[in-house]
């Protein structure tokens, strides 16, 4: 089991005022997402230009060639988005990281990480993009 939410005792009170009336549900899964996400929002850098990666506690280590492989597939032109595959636990997300940290400033509209692998309907996976991303679905707009 992942970290857990704190008990309403320790969140600082805002937040624990907030979650006493329902209005922002801080599930266990992803509590530190969305007081990341809350924190954001409030301190105006959810916007574009964001570098939104999650902090790395480890080196990266014994990867360079696929970085390298994967950089050269990113930087090609007309390359709009790049997909890594592999079986799960092969490092896909850590090396996806590392290559976002590495082009961050070469996307001045921001590079942000969205984590889908909680979802277990594809329908929320849009949703969940443009939660994260900060677009506001508008009805008959694509």
């Amino acid at each position: 089991m992942g970290p857990r939410c704190p008990p309403e005792t320790e969140l600082p009170g805002s937040i624990a005022g907030l979650a006493r009336r329902n209005a922002v549900e801080l599930q266990d899964r992803r509590w530190r997402e969305d007081v990341q996400a809350l924190v954001d929002v409030l301190e105006g850098s959810g916007t574009a230009g964001t570098v939104n990666l999650p902090a790395q506690p480890t080196a990266f280590l014994g990867r360079e060639h696929e970085l390298a492989e994967a950089l050269e597939l990113l930087r090609r032109a007309g390359t709009r988005l790049l997909t890594l595959t592999g079986p799960g636990g092969s490092g896909k997300t850590r090396l996806s990281l590392e290559l976002a940290a590495g082009v961050a400033n070469e996307y001045p509209d921001g590079v942000w990480f969205v984590p889908l692998a909680a979802l277990t309907d594809p329908a929320l996976v849009v949703p969940t993009i443009a939660q994260r991303l900060g677009v506001r679905e508008t009805p008959n707009a694509s």
